[in-house]
């Protein structure tokens, strides 16, 4: 296999199933446990359930997983994201050419993690791969800066792109449904663990 896929997981045992449900059963998973319930391999049937040594925000959650990987891609997936067609794999894989960092939704966002549409937003905006179901180069990501805290957790590794490109697959929705609710809402939890 290709890739790997990285799930950060918290309190959310419906939605994660959902999610993992969504996937072929012999791609390789790594699913971050973020809660410290130990029966969650248990429960769902699971391989590789990674407990971090202490609570992680998503981004250090994605990074602590993409540790444990030994695939050229690595796939992030939240947890309330499930597949619709499974094609979306090949089409992602296919994306990628020898300057491309990763394939996914991009979007514009400010400094400070904001998409360009949003009211409280700042120029000057700059691309911005959205984690929620991304693949990426799992060398370049290991080039450029690791994805960090909550809210817009790829913000840091974005703005350290340098030559390496993204690719905007336009028809995610077609691929990939993603509810958006998970384990925060748009409030203040959205700027945990920014320094």
């Amino acid at each position: 296999m290709h890739f790997t896929v990285i799930i950060v997981h918290y309190n959310t045992p419906e939605l994660l199933h959902r999610a993992i449900s969504s996937l072929p059963t012999d791609m390789p998973l790594i699913v971050v446990e973020n809660s410290g319930k130990t029966d969650l391999p248990q429960l769902l049937k699971l391989d590789k359930v990674l407990f971090p040594p202490t609570k992680m925000f998503h981004g250090d959650g994605l990074h602590f997983g993409i540790q444990h990987i030994d695939t050229p891609y690595f796939v992030t997936m939240d947890s309330d994201a499930y597949i619709k067609d499974r094609k979306i794999f090949d089409i992602m894989l296919r994306s990628f050419d020898p300057n491309t960092y990763g394939v996914g939704y991009v979007t514009k966002v400010d400094k400070n993690g904001l998409d360009d549409w949003h009211q409280s937003s700042n120029s000057p905006y700059f691309p911005y791969l959205h984690p929620f179901f991304s693949m990426i180069h799992t060398e370049k990501y290991h080039k450029c800066k690791p994805f960090v805290h909550h809210g817009a957790p790829a913000i840091r590794a974005m703005q350290s792109l340098g030559n390496y490109t993204l690719t905007n697959l336009g028809l995610m929705q077609k691929y990939v449904k993603h509810d958006g609710r998970g384990t925060r809402k748009i409030t203040k939890e959205y700027l945990k663990g920014w320094k």
